[in-house]
């Protein structure tokens, strides 16, 4: 039962208390807990099928649960229907037990009711799929709101943003100042670590004791492909000078620090953050500046100085839900239009660090038009000095791209300006 209570910690602290789960792993779960790997399969499991669950209680309850309750079920569904090695009266036997530590009168009854239905299938989702998004919400696991919102932005291809995929190894990328891509093949072959090669000098990869070796002696990074394709798509030359307004926790800035023997300059507003900054260019050897600066205010002795600049902009993260599926739990449709606000103040205050010629880079993790497209739109119809130009990667555009969450890919979004007086 112990593997009931953890996960149930753990993503009551998500769930209830808005906390990110990567960082409540890391705090509630010890690297040698026996149960480790179970209690992660769980909660993500919860959270990969939140919604989907949510339509599953809605049909077996006459009356909604509270939220406290509804985890305790959503992780009896998940065990039930993910954990082979135990039956099903067994998985909703632990859960009844847990329950009853909750001290809530009729709890522990309830939840075997429920659990008892669900493992038998004794409930008629078809009475709350009403509509086709309500039965694509429940396919996909996406909030209604992002599933009607694709379908009007993406009438084509509307299934690519909400198929979500979870690209199953890490992928890494070596660090060229200390390591030749030859090097780290040849050193993972010899110990029998199987990889992918991707692009870049990146690949996906199976995490173990060498590969984390790797890492911490800054040998390697982990970066997503995604992300690399922002750094090489700026097309910098082997001088230029590049500012990263929105850097922390500085895996661009550092890649790009290795692609030109220019100035790299990362930047962020929060202190803390600039401290992830330093601690990453320690680990990789990186010789990169790192400072704090609010990146909607201008900084004036940045006023025309760079050949590159950077905008990784804060986003509402929809284009990296497979990875990050707390993401759905906090973000509401609200959310976008006020982060496209601050998006839209960052690219009119770093235009003027852009050298006449420079490039003004913009990109976001997300895949929804009022923080990508319409945003560089907005930009580009008041500053008819810059002109989107193509990203010089091997995938046909007209200055954007927009990623998406398939293939060991992430949702990004990219746009390449050029300044032109």
């Amino acid at each position: 039962m112990s593997y009931i209570k953890k996960s149930y910690d753990i993503l009551t602290e998500v769930y209830l208390k808005d906390a990110y789960l990567n960082v409540t792993l890391a705090k509630m779960l010890e690297d040698t807990d026996s149960e480790k790997d179970k209690v992660v399969k769980i909660v993500y499991g919860v959270l990969e099928n939140n919604v989907s669950y949510d339509y599953c209680i809605n049909a077996l309850c006459t009356k909604s649960p509270k939220n406290s309750i509804k985890i305790l079920l959503k992780i009896g569904m998940y065990c039930i229907d993910n954990m082979d090695s135990l039956p099903d009266y067994a998985v909703i036997n632990n859960c009844v037990e847990f329950a009853k530590t909750l001290k809530q009168q009729t709890v522990a009854g309830f939840t075997n009711a429920v659990l008892k239905k669900y493992a038998i299938k004794n409930f008629d989702l078809k009475r709350v799929l009403i509509t086709k998004e309500d039965e694509l919400s429940y396919k996909y696991n996406k909030p209604l709101w992002l599933v009607k919102k694709y379908i009007k932005q993406y009438p084509d291809d509307y299934k690519l943003k909400l198929d979500t995929k979870k690209a199953l190894q890490e992928h890494i990328r070596v660090n060229s100042k200390r390591m030749t891509l030859t090097d780290l093949k040849y050193a993972l072959r010899e110990r029998n670590t199987e990889f992918l090669e991707t692009k870049f000098g990146g690949m996906f990869v199976k995490y173990n004791d060498f590969v984390k070796y790797l890492f911490n002696e800054g040998y390697i990074t982990i970066q997503s492909l995604s992300s690399m394709m922002v750094v090489k798509g700026i097309g910098l030359k082997k001088t230029d000078d590049l500012l990263d307004v929105c850097g922390a926790p500085g895996g661009k800035s550092v890649f790009a620090g290795e692609l030109t023997k220019g100035n790299v300059i990362c930047l962020d507003v929060h202190p803390h953050r600039v401290q992830l900054i330093e601690s990453y260019k320690h680990r990789m050897h990186s010789k990169i500046k790192a400072g704090i600066w609010d990146a909607t205010k201008l900084y004036k002795d940045y006023v025309d100085k760079f050949d590159a600049v950077l905008c990784d902009c804060p986003c509402s993260g929809l284009g990296v839900t497979g990875k990050n599926p707390d993401i759905l739990l906090r973000r509401k449709e609200s959310d976008i239009y006020e982060m496209a606000k601050v998006q839209k103040q960052i690219l009119e205050t770093s235009k003027n660090y852009v050298k006449v010629g420079g490039v003004l880079m913009y990109s976001t993790c997300t895949n929804v038009l009022e923080e990508n497209s319409m945003v560089v739109n907005e930009f580009l119809a008041n500053n008819d000095n810059f002109k989107l130009e193509k990203i010089p990667l091997d995938i046909i555009n007209n200055g954007m791209i927009q990623l998406n969450e398939q293939k060991g890919y992430d949702g990004f979004f990219m746009a390449r300006m050029v300044r032109r007086w």
